[in-house]
């Protein structure tokens, strides 16, 4: 039997590394299953351990939900509203659409008696949620399209043939 062509080996290298999930996204699925199944405290362990492990820089999105979920699994399951007023507010500043991470702090924030605090987080996801706001002439703001490039006329035909002198 041949062994195939290094390309076919590196290709295949590459498509399992593309592929390969980081240890973090890892430890974030699976905290979301066991939060899922009702198994709270080792959901709690293993999104604590995903918000370890994420990159800020590169999983920054997944970086967010892992607090997020892990700001829920404490305020529902298993923990201390403070714990999850720290994993929300440190998701909405994460997220790029903070909004529910906002909203939950601000539920949590009620719940602890802090009511500036809640009031001032209700604010902030209402500004994340809310969509902007239309023209005050209704029209929708559109772009406009661009200009259509003139037709080029071809070099051998003459658009407008020159009057020929008579002759004399």
């Amino acid at each position: 039997m041949s062994k195939p062509p290094l390309w076919i080996l590196a290709a295949l290298f590459a498509l399992a590394a593309a592929r390969a999930e980081s240890p973090g996204a890892r430890a974030l699925g699976l905290g979301r299953e066991a939060v899922a199944r009702g198994a709270a405290l080792e959901g709690i362990a293993k999104l604590a351990e995903a918000a370890a492990l994420l990159d800020p820089e590169r999983e920054r999105e997944a970086l967010a939900e892992a607090y997020f979920e892990l700001g829920l699994a404490y305020a529902g399951q298993g923990g201390s509203d403070e714990s999850a007023l720290v994993a929300l507010a440190r998701s909405a500043s994460l997220a790029a659409r903070p909004g529910n991470a906002y909203l939950w702090a601000a539920t949590v924030a009620g719940r602890l008696g802090l009511d500036a605090e809640a009031a001032t987080l209700r604010a902030q996801a209402m500004a994340a949620l809310t969509p902007p706001a239309a023209p005050a002439d209704g029209a929708i703001p559109v772009e406009p399209a661009p200009a259509a490039a003139p037709r080029p006329t071809p070099a051998s035909v003459d658009p407008a043939p020159a009057a020929q002198p008579a002759p004399a």
